[in-house]
């Protein structure tokens, strides 16, 4: 098998040159080794792959000078902004890759190829971020990563790299130093999970800490109320830069959209509820109060929690150009949305949850994007406590060159009916448990020989270890 070339879209060389390279060269390789498989583009930023990867196929179609499969690279958490916690959900984002470049591929060709990962690590910089390369997080993100490569179904899949300096050593399974595995412990990993797919028996793998521990699901209560809302354009009284969020209804009701405008730039935007301009930043910002409330007076949290459980959403999204071009542009971006908990009264938010999706094509037409988070742990509210939400995104791919570039956020209801084709779902919710109350026990008195006459007396006993304060009692002394 041989790969043509390696990272044309990193080297300055355009897909036409590249199809124009591939048509002169694959025929004359394939008259010389016919039986040899011959696959590209070999793209080094899966992000480029709709504005390199598509039309170089339809070109290929159009010559017959097919290749045997479509190969990329992907280093899911290359650049400033990633975190180990942020990272290591990305560690399943090759199956989403697939399914989006698959979908594209039968889209242009009417049938799939196999797709040929022939580079992937977490981290393509160097030096590496330094949790690429802590033995407490590398064979949990590898582990996960191969098993989403299994599942996703790549034709091969190959880890850069074995011992190349890769890094400066920090992506090298093999020290080169001291031809033993690297330190990072993505060896140990890969040869466990290796062994497992081959049948073999797998080890059990050594426990890893992961930056915050998810609890322990819990049964599911009986006694929910059901609770799935919806964004819209009404502007809340109690937060007045926010939209308000609607309890779901069915049927369809009057809605319309927002325009977010970030022009030709990538980075992470907030897509505003009511839209305007968004300017990225290299990492994800705290909430700016332009998202989506639910008021008191659509439903009053308080006293009420909502249990551990599922939380899953849909957001309906396009690529645009503002209010003339509204279905305009091509964008990559890892979507979010996120669950707070807000404090009418002092303005402060706490986080519930992040639900996700990575490497979403953003394209003209209107799309339904689910999100979801499982296991999100309960949560209650206090008094003047509710729920917020905002919708940012990671824009990764943005090759527009349109300063009114941006994303329009669909189906905002504009009356009070929520609308079911924008809809955040939680597990429910119910009053929140009170602990049951513990009667003090009385003290048992005893009392020596006093010397008092026997009769009735009136006395105080303080028993403030049990109860603050002290009660008066009748003491009855018998001879």
């Amino acid at each position: 098998m041989y790969e043509f070339s390696n990272e044309p879209d990193l080297g300055g060389i355009s897909w036409q040159q590249y199809l124009g390279f591939w048509n002169a060269h694959i025929p004359v390789l394939r008259k010389i080794n016919s039986n040899a498989a011959y696959i590209g583009p070999v793209l080094g930023v899966f992000a480029n792959f709709d504005g390199y990867v598509v039309p170089w196929l339809a070109g290929c179609k159009a010559s017959g000078v097919l290749p045997n499969g479509v190969s990329y690279h992907i280093y899911p958490c290359t650049g400033t902004q990633w975190t180990a916690s942020t990272c290591m959900p990305r560690s399943t984002s090759f199956s989403s890759a697939f399914t989006h470049a698959d979908t594209s591929i039968v889209g242009v060709l009417g049938h799939t190829l196999p797709h040929c990962l022939t580079e992937w690590n977490i981290d393509a910089d160097a030096p590496v971020h330094s949790f690429a390369k802590d033995p407490n997080f590398v064979p949990q993100w590898t582990k996960q990563a191969l098993d989403d490569m299994a599942k996703a179904g790549f034709a091969m899949a190959c880890q850069w790299d074995a011992g190349g300096n890769a890094g400066g050593g920090d992506d090298d399974l093999i020290n080169t130093n001291t031809f033993q595995p690297n330190s990072n412990g993505q060896y140990q990993a890969f040869a466990e999970r290796v062994k497992f797919y081959m049948g073999g028996t797998m080890p059990i793998p050594t426990p890893v800490p992961v930056p915050t521990p998810i609890p322990t699901p819990t049964p599911t209560p009986t006694g929910l109320t059901p609770l799935s809302l919806s964004y819209s354009t009404i502007a809340s009284s109690v937060l007045p830069t926010a939209n308000k969020l609607l309890i779901t209804n069915s049927g369809t009701p009057p809605s319309a959209q927002s325009y977010t405008t970030f022009g030709t730039l990538t980075g992470f935007v907030e897509v505003l509820a009511s839209g305007g301009l968004a300017t990225p930043t290299t990492s994800i910002s705290a909430p700016s109060g332009h998202g989506f409330i639910l008021e008191p007076s659509t439903l009053n949290l308080t006293g009420q929690t909502i249990p551990a459980g599922d939380w899953s959403c849909i957001v309906r999204l396009n690529a645009a150009q503002g209010v003339n071009h509204p279905q305009s542009g091509q964008l990559m971006a890892d979507l979010y949305e996120r669950a707070w908990k807000y404090s009418i009264t002092d303005g402060t938010y706490t986080h519930i949850a992040t639900l996700w999706k990575a490497q979403e094509s953003l394209t003209p037409a209107f799309t339904n994007y689910p999100l979801s988070m499982s296991t999100v742990p309960d949560v209650s509210f206090g008094e003047n406590e509710t729920l917020y939400i905002d919708v940012p995104a990671d824009i990764t791919a943005n090759s527009n060159n349109n300063p009114q570039q941006g994303i329009r956020f669909n189906r905002l209801a504009t009356t009070a009916m929520g609308d079911p084709f924008g809809t955040l779902t939680t597990p429910g919710y119910q009053a929140t448990a009170q602990p049951t109350p513990v009667s003090p026990t009385p003290p048992t008195v005893t009392l020596a020989d006093t010397g008092i006459a026997p009769g009735t007396y009136e006395a105080v006993i303080d028993y403030s270890s049990t109860t603050p304060g002290s009660i008066p009692i009748t003491l009855i002394i018998t001879s």
